[in-house]
């Protein structure tokens, strides 16, 4: 292979807590066509390579055409910087390539960067094969839509790309990375499991979600059958008994859902699935029969969107659901012995309030999503994740936030910084972070009954005695605290 045809793509830590590397998908779908006409793809995860990452890079840089980075807002930025500024050092005349939801939201202030060269914008597979195309025949990038680019001084903004059906591209080519690395025992679906995309958008728009910013409200899925031959190639070829959807969401498609359920049944697959996103309006309108089949086929946990307790602030969000929605998706899973993960926000901007009244509105928020989780706990016991709300550009609070006195970040480095744990609204008080990021990171953590928490039996297996009577202590006050709703002077 010659040198001049090879690509090097990073994936940054989305967590600098996290000691694991996660699958990097998207820049495994990005490589599909390339892969397919020949060019020398090399893949670079943080916590997958045992020498710097750094180094590791700057040694495959040596000759390559270009090196790609791709970003979601937050730490994968700041690790990204770190990569793009270190290549430039050694490298100068190489081009540096970010792509990826950050990128897609904020091309001209990503472009601006003076580390960066060119921005991928949306959807990336069709463009980032026409980019490479282009860089190794030396050819002029302005006729390349979805590109951002530098030229001299000058900066290029093409037109966007329309969203591409999925099926139009060659299947993920998984053999071009180490799949060991990126295999997890995850608890209750399987002890090979490896993460997965099977669609692209969603045709829903949430307020807060910039999913309708990025594929303008479109979805695309994978054909059912494309769907479960990599199912069987993950399962026979690298012995993945566990697969886990990232997709926005998976259930928008029934007829897909089934054909699915139904081939991993008819293929004898050995496999479970879950952590798959699905809306909970949706999801309540399947027949019986169609949940019967889910369950059967291996599918063993679900995500959704419960954002809030409170209906007044789930019309403000234009999540077009009901606080009910919410429960009546619970006894459904209940009822086919599916465990569900809500996800719910606090601290959302109210343009017609001043900062007192939205105070007032998230303490309303705070006791909504507390009730709301007894009320759940009363089907099963069971685990919400809880969130600080943070604006992203582009979506529809977005502005509403800035209204109500959110500072926008000024450069790429300063949203590297952005996180769900600092405050950054000035219509939610500190008191009401610390303790949405207490019930967050500490009393849901330890009510969970099934996420990956220090069991009893790992931690007595695992830690000396002293760590794990502390253990047992934490969750015997947890449980109290949740109890009695006490939940001032959190000194343990």
């Amino acid at each position: 292979m010659n040198k001049d045809r090879r690509i090097v793509l990073y994936n940054p830590q989305p967590d600098a807590t996290l000691k694991t590397a996660e699958l990097p998908l998207a820049l495994l779908c990005i490589s599909s066509i390339p892969f397919q006409q020949g060019y020398d793809i090399r893949i670079i995860s943080h916590h997958s390579e045992n020498s710097p990452i750094d180094e590791q890079i700057n040694r495959e840089c040596a000759g390559a055409l270009c090196v790609g980075v791709t970003a979601f807002t937050g730490n994968q930025i700041k690790d990204g910087l770190m990569i793009s500024r270190s290549v430039k050092k050694d490298y100068p005349k190489l081009p540096v390539v970010w792509g990826g939801w950050h990128p897609s939201l904020m091309p001209m202030q990503t472009i601006a960067n003076p580390n960066i060269d060119i921005v991928v914008k949306g959807q990336g597979e069709r463009t980032f094969s026409e980019l490479v195309d282009a860089l190794y025949q030396g050819k002029s990038l302005k006729d390349i839509e979805g590109l951002v680019f530098k030229e001299g001084d000058k900066i290029h903004s093409n037109p966007n790309r329309k969203l591409e059906d999925l099926n139009n591209f060659p299947p993920v080519p998984f053999e071009i990375v180490d799949i060991e690395k990126y295999v997890v025992n995850y608890s209750g679906i399987g002890s090979r499991s490896i993460l997965y995309r099977s669609s692209h958008g969603c045709p829903f728009r949430c307020g807060f979600c910039s999913e309708s910013v990025v594929n303008k409200s479109r979805w695309f899925g994978l054909k059912a059958q494309r769907v479960l031959d990599d199912f069987e190639k993950l399962h026979k070829k690298y012995n993945i008994n566990g697969i886990i959807p990232v997709d926005s969401n998976f259930f928008v498609d029934k007829k897909r859902v089934k054909e699915i359920c139904q081939g991993i049944l008819e293929r004898k697959l050995k496999i479970c699935w879950g952590n798959v996103d699905g809306r909970t309006n949706h999801l309540i309108k399947f027949e019986d029969e169609l949940w019967m089949l889910v369950k059967k086929s291996g599918c063993r946990i679900i995500l959704a969107g419960a954002e809030s307790g409170d209906q007044f602030t789930l019309d403000l969000i234009q999540k077009k659901t009901t606080v009910e929605d919410t429960y009546r998706l619970m006894e459904k899973c209940h009822q086919y012995n599916i465990k569900v993960i809500f996800s719910c926000m606090i601290g959302f901007p109210r343009k017609n309030m001043n900062r007192e009244e939205n105070i007032k509105e998230v303490d309303k928020e705070i006791s909504a999503a507390i009730k709301m989780i007894d009320q759940l706990n009363s089907i099963e016991p069971q685990w919400i994740q809880l969130f600080n709300y943070l604006p992203y550009p582009g979506t529809a609070l977005y502005d509403d936030a800035v209204k109500c006195g959110f500072k926008e970040p000024e450069s790429l480095e300063a949203w590297g910084v952005f996180n769900f744990h600092e405050k950054k609204n000035p219509w939610v008080e500190e008191r009401q972070v610390k303790f949405v990021n207490m019930l967050a990171y500490y009393i849901l953590k330890f009510l969970n009954p099934y996420a990956d928490v220090l069991t009893d039996a790992l931690a007595k297996k695992y830690l000396r005695p002293l760590a794990w009577a502390s253990v047992k202590f934490f969750k015997i006050t947890v449980k109290l605290r949740w109890r009695y709703k006490f939940f001032h002077f959190p000194l343990d």
